[in-house]
C-alpha cells in the first residue's frame, strides 16, 4: 500500500492507527505553556513602565529580584513582551544631526 500512494510504511500505519476513530483534522499545536511559567505579566509591564529602555538582561535581573529568584532567558522575555503587545524603545545617546524630513 506505501509503494501504491509513493508514501512511507509509517505514514500508512498512521492512517490505518487513525482510521477507526475518523479523525482527519491535524492535532492541536505548540505546548500551551504560560508566558512565564506562572509569573504574573503585570510585574513585567510594570518594570517597563519604569524603564523602558532596560535590556533583557536587565529585565530578567530585575523580575528575578521581584518574583523570588526565578531567572527567565532574554529569549523568553523578548518573547513574552512582544505577546503583550510592549516595545522596548532605546534612548539615543545624542540627539540626531539633522532635522527629520517634511
Amino acid at each position: 500500500m506505501a509503494e501504491r500512494f509513493a508514501v512511507s510504511v509509517g505514514t500508512v500505519n498512521a492512517w490505518l492507527r487513525l482510521a477507526p476513530s475518523g479523525q482527519r483534522a491535524p492535532r492541536r499545536g505548540g505546548s500551551g505553556q504560560a508566558m512565564l511559567g506562572g509569573t504574573d505579566p503585570a510585574v513585567l509591564r510594570n518594570l517597563v513602565a519604569e524603564q523602558n529602555d532596560a535590556t533583557l538582561a536587565q529585565y530578567a535581573d530585575r523580575l528575578a529580584e521581584r518574583t523570588g529568584g526565578r531567572r527567565f532567558d532574554p529569549s523568553t522575555l523578548s518573547r513574552t513582551l512582544r505577546r503583550l503587545g510592549l516595545l522596548r524603545r532605546k534612548r539615543r545617546c545624542t540627539p540626531p544631526s539633522r532635522p527629520g524630513r517634511r
